[in-house]
């Protein structure tokens, strides 16, 4: 407007020296300005120094936003979709848009976007760190070189990464907007600060009066570096960085990669031991397709994606359908889980003992609650289950000595009838009669204890809660190996007391030479699991000792407790 102006005034002055004809020139330059602006104002570069939310925010495109029906319905052509006001500033083509990046916060997230493509490019978890001491940095869910949540389109004219203006953003909230020629698309974000799940609408409007049809497919992608894929080796190191597939898919949790599966899907992702990152189809749960995606790149490390499609939809000239989903990414941690909805708490594995593990769990925060070192709330709950089971386990023990103490006389047996199995199988029945010995009564209590051993040691290997967690002196973090294999090596020489306190029913010497080598491989095996989780088999398999050595001498728990104890005379 003021190079035209001033171009008006050169004339002026040139030509017409008198008053009026200068105010006949400005009054022409307003005219051709008007004609401008009429036919050129819509592909007006956005000038780069210019405040883009706060330009946009102002526009009356948030109708588009506004306008959000339920996923899956389509929004009347009568319906001003209007070559809306604000539309006309969103400009074709896309890149003279500037790049911006915005920032989502709470207390426990810090999550950074980029309206190149209106994906994340940063997901950290304030509360989780990624070491301990001087280098912990905040967990971060979105890993170098991908780009998660990028929708892919099946309509033609929208470019791979659409380089969307920002519409609007708060503490809470972004929704980024892009036009082309015939479709117009409206993302949005919406946040909970209270929880880790993040809903997302995926807004496409059909800008021509003929009918199109649009399914869209997002993803949630990871590079994975060589040290951290699964296998063997990834197995041993016991942290949280063997990254799996993982969806919940017609009632059920699985993690074996798919080329392509429909069917009811509720939720697909991709998981390691402490942390998902999952995406929840919204109202096309029933007809939506997951597929998984693994492939080496040249420099040794892996990437991983799990894709999420939902099928062909109809849109009508002038006409909006909504596509909605939810993002879950962070904690593997029971409450947060349940607080998302959607059956997220499957994909912690407790295995076929879930139902002993989840209140094992919380019976576990509860000692933490009091304690407030999970280190010592493991000691003490695994006390306190020891105690609970003490009964099956001295009758179990009682059992096996009284079947010690028949060895001699089943030797007898035996010999004395080796070449008649049946006399012998008749005959050593009715020994046990006569001494009131129940073959399987030493197995029967270890039967019965052996589910709730095992969801004690689920809830150790998967539990968020040992994340981090110090317990005292040098261990710093209970979901990692000792550092100095100290509690391995004791655990192996308590298994080695514990075998010398046991009775043996068996005289088989090969059986033998398997109890004495089992300490080493049991030393050995731990020396790689979480410390957290060998601190509980320790103390269980010392409280073992302690048990033993009371049945040996006919202790009894109660006179100990009571200080009544007797000594044992040879």
């Amino acid at each position: 407007m003021f190079s035209l102006a001033r171009r008006g005034d050169r004339r002026g002055a040139d030509n017409m020296k008198q008053e009026t004809r200068s105010l006949l020139a400005v009054g022409l330059s307003v005219v051709v300005f008007l004609i401008w602006y009429g036919f050129f104002a819509p592909k007006q570069p956005l000038k780069p120094e210019s405040d883009v939310p706060a330009a946009t925010a102002q526009q009356p495109s948030a109708p588009s936003e506004a306008t959000t029906p339920s996923s899956g319905n389509v929004t009347s052509a009568a319906q001003p979709a209007t070559a809306m006001p604000g539309a006309v500033n969103i400009h074709d083509p896309q890149g003279e848009i500037p790049l911006k990046r915005s920032i989502i916060e709470s207390d426990i997230y810090r999550i950074e976007f980029t309206n190149d493509g209106g994906v994340p490019v940063s997901w950290e978890m304030k509360n989780f760190k990624k070491n301990v001491g001087k280098e912990a940095v905040p967990v971060n869910l979105v890993t170098d070189k991908v780009t998660p949540l990028l929708e892919k389109f099946s309509l033609g004219g929208i470019p791979a990464r659409p380089r969307y203006n920002v519409i609007k953003e708060s503490a809470d909230k972004i929704v980024y907007s892009w036009r082309g020629k015939e479709v117009a698309i409206t993302k949005t974000y919406q946040f909970d600060p209270r929880g880790y799940m993040a809903e997302v609408s995926v807004a496409i409007r059909n800008m021509g009066q003929n009918p199109i049809e649009s399914s869209l497919t997002n993803e949630w992608s990871m590079v994975v570096p060589k040290e951290e894929e699964k296998g063997f080796l990834g197995f041993l190191k016991g942290p949280s960085n063997v990254f799996n597939f993982i969806y919940y898919l017609d009632g059920k949790v699985s993690k074996d990669p798919v080329a392509e599966m429909d069917g009811h899907l509720i939720w697909a992702g991709l998981e390691d031991r402490y942390f998902l990152s999952a995406i929840v189809p919204r109202g096309h749960g029933e007809t939506a397709k997951t597929s998984s995606i693994k492939r080496a790149n040249e420099d040794g490390t892996s990437f991983l994606s799990t894709t999420v499609t939902v099928p062909k939809q109809t849109i009508v000239g002038s006409g909006e359908v909504v596509q909605k989903y939810s993002i879950y990414a962070g904690p593997k941690e029971m409450n947060c889980l349940k607080f998302a909805g959607a059956s997220l708490d499957k994909s912690i594995d407790y295995g076929w003992f879930g139902f002993i593990a989840v209140p094992i769990l919380y019976l576990l925060k509860f000692f933490y609650g009091i304690i407030h070192n999970y280190g010592v709330a493991i000691i003490i709950l695994t006390v306190f289950a020891k105690l609970l089971m003490h009964p099956l386990s001295r009758h179990s023990m009682k059992s096996m000595k009284a079947m010690q103490n028949l060895q001699p006389k089943m030797k007898e047996l035996r010999e004395k009838y080796k070449d008649n199995k049946e006399r012998l199988n008749v005959e050593t029945m009715a020994l046990f009669k006569a001494n009131k010995v129940n073959p399987m009564g030493g197995c029967l209590p270890m039967l019965i204890q052996l589910p709730i051993y095992i969801a004690l040691y689920k809830v150790l290997w998967n539990s968020i809660e040992l994340y981090r967690a110090p317990f005292f002196w040098f261990y710093k973090d209970l979901s990692m190996p000792d550092p100095y294999f100290i509690m391995p090596v004791v655990l192996g020489f308590a298994m080695w007391l514990q075998q010398k306190l046991t009775p043996s029913a068996s005289a088989d010497p090969t059986q033998a030479k398997m109890m004495q080598i089992m300490p080493i491989m049991f030393t050995a095996f731990m020396l790689f699991l979480p410390s957290g989780l060998v601190l509980y088999i320790l103390v269980n398999t010392g409280m073992g000792v302690a048990q033993q050595w009371m049945m040996n001498n006919d202790i009894r728990l109660r006179d100990l407790i009571r200080g009544r104890v007797k000594k044992v005379t040879a």
